[in-house]
């Protein structure tokens, strides 16, 4: 039987993974739903190959791109429905110090200034905290994860190669993404791949 698993490794690929610990609640089915997965998350049902992130120039002028593939291979004998999202961010981390202000103690928090995602709707990450518009990590309804190129879901029969392209808008005080994030759902709204890239190697 295949199952998800908890991956606490950094994983060998071409590009530096951050994570932490999750936050987990139980929402009104009593399923786990995870709010903000920040620990990496993978499943035996599917593989990710060829994962690759690239920075050019938006042709229009309006800023850069951060150019995402991959693809999904397959390891069960059916087909599978998926929804799949992915998130550029500009993050900062807030940390405490210690008396001495030398040495960082913990993470305080961390402020997400800029976003970009597909599908190309930030609603999906927005909620309202203390009267304030403020971004959510996580999808409101993984539904939305569709195939642009077929409005439907994500098809994976043996192989599924996925392109896509975020744009980071120029703007005051312009900053590229420092991180990329990969959502992949099966049709019952189970997380069943979560990754959180650093983009430190492309950025500059």
């Amino acid at each position: 039987m295949f199952r998800r698993t908890f991956i606490m490794l950094a994983l060998f690929i071409p590009v530096s993974l951050t994570f932490s610990q999750s936050d987990a609640v139980k929402d009104e089915k009593n399923k786990t739903k995870i709010e903000k997965p920040e620990q990496i998350i993978s499943t035996d049902i599917f593989g990710i190959e060829h994962l690759s992130f690239n920075k050019k120039i938006d042709p229009a002028g309006k800023g850069e791109l951060l150019q995402v593939e991959f693809a999904l291979k397959n390891n069960t004998d059916s087909p599978l429905e998926l929804y799949i999202f992915m998130m550029g961010t500009v993050e900062d981390k807030e940390w405490v110090w210690n008396t001495f202000n030398n040495r960082k103690v913990s993470l305080k928090k961390i402020v997400i200034k800029d976003f970009a995602s597909t599908p190309d709707d930030k609603s999906q990450f927005e909620k309202e905290e203390d009267g304030k518009k403020v971004i959510n990590k996580y999808p409101k309804d993984f539904k939305t994860g569709i195939n642009p190129d077929t409005g439907k879901p994500y098809v994976l029969e043996s192989y599924l190669p996925v392109r896509t392209e975020l744009l980071a808008k120029y703007r005051k005080k312009y900053q590229f993404f420092n991180y990329a994030t990969i959502y992949i759902f099966d049709n019952e709204g189970e997380l069943l791949f979560y990754q959180n890239y650093s983009l430190d190697k492309i950025r500059h």
